[in-house]
């Protein structure tokens, strides 16, 4: 009896043992299968520094497309970056150890191009906010943006100084990136072209504290506009600094300048600002929707920037659940898409994949952005 109960308790104790191993087995394909379905968005922001406040506004747009995604809302891995060193192991983190299906809510372009290497293997999509130099269109490295192509944006602005405002001198100060270069290069291609002429073209410093020098080069040849490239606190600096030196004429800045902080740090300086917005020239429902969303949930309204982050989430999230997970099949589906109708307005994404806009003017009346005819 007692090597039967002996022999019973063995096989009691075996058949615990086989279904406690089946109970973990079986835990463990749940959670892989779940881990499999939840996909992983990385978020690469500056989210210290001058740049910050654009991060933030990064932040809240996705935040805003995650819970209109309901049950599909991915994870989101955030890491702090602009600069191309802090954006290189940044992007190392994100592909190589958290192992992120897509890359969203890119913004400084230095960022891009440390990332690109890495994404490019893998054929994995990588979104931006800005608007695109073509610089990172020759890359072919699956780089997309709801903005515009800045090329685009920059022959807006020429064609608006020299036919609406009557200009027919600038000059112009830039930040020292593939950014600025963007906007110098083509303002002055299309301005030249319509019969202006560029007196001076002065690159700034990334993250400059001083701009009095470049902006006093501007002033000594008397221009008839100034276009001003630049975010964040350099941008309210270089209206605040242009004020102190006297430099009288019409500033035109990117959509990067349509941010009241912008109006507040250039302590009086910003007024009369002129600027190009791919925002606001053709919207729909949801336009509508996002703003009042943004402003019950912020107290304000929301940036481009903010806006065009929602869109690139969900562009790239759609094409996700088309495509099954497969990276050349998302790459092909975000590029044909047509008159997408997002928080940022109705668009569609052209072959180069950016945004194709029709760009609105605004001005800076009383403290406030203001839609210009």
């Amino acid at each position: 009896m007692i090597k039967n109960n002996w022999n019973m308790g063995l096989v009691i104790g075996s058949l615990a043992i086989v279904a406690l191993i089946a109970a973990v087995a079986g835990f463990s394909l749940q959670q892989s299968q779940f881990d499999e379905s939840t996909v992983k968005v990385g978020v690469v922001i500056p989210m210290t520094g001058d740049a910050a406040v654009y991060g933030e506004e990064i932040r809240r747009g996705l935040e805003l497309a995650s819970e209109d995604l309901g049950s599909d809302k991915p994870e989101i891995i955030y890491e702090d970056a602009c600069l191309a060193n802090e954006a290189m192991k940044t992007a190392q983190k994100l592909v190589l150890a958290d192992g992120v299906d897509m890359i969203t809510g890119v913004f400084c372009i230095p960022s891009v191009n440390a990332i690109t290497p890495l994404t490019k293997e893998k054929n994995m999509s990588v979104m931006m906010t800005a608007s695109v130099p073509e610089s990172l269109v020759d890359l072919n490295a699956h780089v997309f943006s709801p903005n515009s192509a800045i090329k685009d944006e920059a022959y807006a602005q020429a064609e608006y100084a020299f036919e609406k405002l009557g200009a027919r001198t600038a000059s112009i100060v830039w930040m020292n990136s593939d950014f600025g270069s963007s906007y110098s290069k083509n303002f002055q291609k299309r301005f030249v072209t319509l019969g202006g002429k560029v007196v001076s073209n002065e690159p700034l410093e990334f993250f400059g504290a001083d701009y009095k020098s470049e902006l006093s080069k501007a002033k000594s040849h008397n221009p008839d506009v100034l276009l001003a490239v630049h975010f964040g606190t350099q941008m309210g600096l270089i209206l605040k600094q242009s004020q102190e030196i006297g430099l009288d004429a019409r500033i035109i800045g990117t959509y990067e300048s349509e941010d009241q902080f912008i109006i507040d740090s250039a302590k009086g300086g910003a007024e009369g600002l002129i600027l190009s917005s791919p925002i606001g020239g053709k919207t729909g429902a949801l336009y509508q929707r996002f703003g009042e969303t943004y402003r019950a949930r912020y107290g304000k309204d929301p940036a481009p920037i903010s806006r065009i982050a929602y869109d690139g989430l969900m562009l790239q999230m759609n094409a996700y659940k088309e495509c099954a997970k497969e990276n050349n099949c998302i790459n092909s589906h975000i590029l044909g898409t047509k008159n997408h109708d997002g928080a940022s307005g109705v668009f569609d994404m052209a072959l180069d994949g950016t945004g194709k806009r029709t760009f609105v003017f605004k001005t800076v009346k009383d403290g406030k952005y203001v839609l210009v005819d």
